[in-house]
């Protein structure tokens, strides 16, 4: 699964690389068909609470596009919260996906047995 981390107004170090690849490999055991994964870490500084971090996250999965977002004044904590955003979110896909195949299988079970009983006329 492809990660593509993004730093503005301060440098991407390994450390900060290695923090935000493990917090994102944690998103494959909630979904296996993640396509790619984009990261920008923004840093601010406002006058009165000094410097802030935002982190935006961008999940591609087959049939939708996941996006959490979040400020604060450490970059861990923006990461941490956007992972936790995205994991609902992807809680939430799995379960629609899971939900509309259940309903086409049903549908498909339901015309099977239709069919069958026109045909033994």
């Amino acid at each position: 699964m492809p990660t593509n981390i993004v730093c503005r107004n301060f440098e991407l170090t390994d450390a900060i690389r290695a923090y935000v690849q493990e917090k994102t490999a944690s998103l494959t055991k909630q979904e296996s068909r993640i396509v790619t994964i984009d990261v920008e870490c923004d840093k601010n500084t406002h006058h009165k609470k000094g410097e802030v971090f935002h982190v935006r996250m961008n999940v591609q999965v087959p049939g939708g596009l996941l996006h959490a977002e979040a400020d604060e004044e450490g970059l861990h904590a923006a990461v941490d919260i956007c992972r936790d955003e995205i994991v609902e979110q992807l809680r939430k896909h799995k379960e629609k996906y899971a939900a509309e195949k259940r309903e086409a299988r049903n549908t498909r079970r339901s015309l099977k047995s239709i069919l069958t009983f026109w045909k033994n006329e």
